[in-house]
């Protein structure tokens, strides 16, 4: 006799996915890719979650074990091993919240900052991005 596991039901409205890539648009335009390795989809609570995640906007990229997106709330939620790279600096974190714009970064935990040069650095500070 063979025994068979019920399939655990989603609740109305999520959707699963696998090697997920999600744009979004605005003004028309592709602002912001969001590619990983599993993906869900909520749509009565309009959110987003990816595993093994990589978010890419225009010059800069971010890589976490787990992005959460809030569209009604227009935030980011980045956790567990967060890296962020543009123009030269690395950020590291343990968790990350921002725009998924990638602008007003707020990280928590243990952070690293490692630039290649001075003028790396102070071009991160003076762009608006932390």
């Amino acid at each position: 006799m063979k025994l068979r596991r019920k399939k655990k039901q989603l609740p109305e409205g999520v959707r699963m996915f696998q090697e997920l890539k999600v744009k979004l648009i605005r003004l028309g335009r592709e602002a912001v890719v969001i590619k990983g390795a599993f993906g869900k989809l909520d749509l009565k609570r309009e959110r987003i979650e990816v595993t093994s995640a990589r978010v890419d906007v225009t010059n800069v990229g971010l890589d976490s074990e787990k992005i959460e997106i809030d569209l009604a709330n227009n935030r980011l939620t980045a956790k567990g091993e967060v890296k962020i790279e543009e123009h030269g600096v690395t950020l590291t974190g343990d968790e990350l919240t921002a725009q998924p714009s990638l602008t007003g970064l707020q990280f928590k935990g243990k952070v690293r900052l490692q630039a290649k040069d001075l003028e790396a650095a102070e071009a991160l500070l003076k762009s608006g991005m932390l």
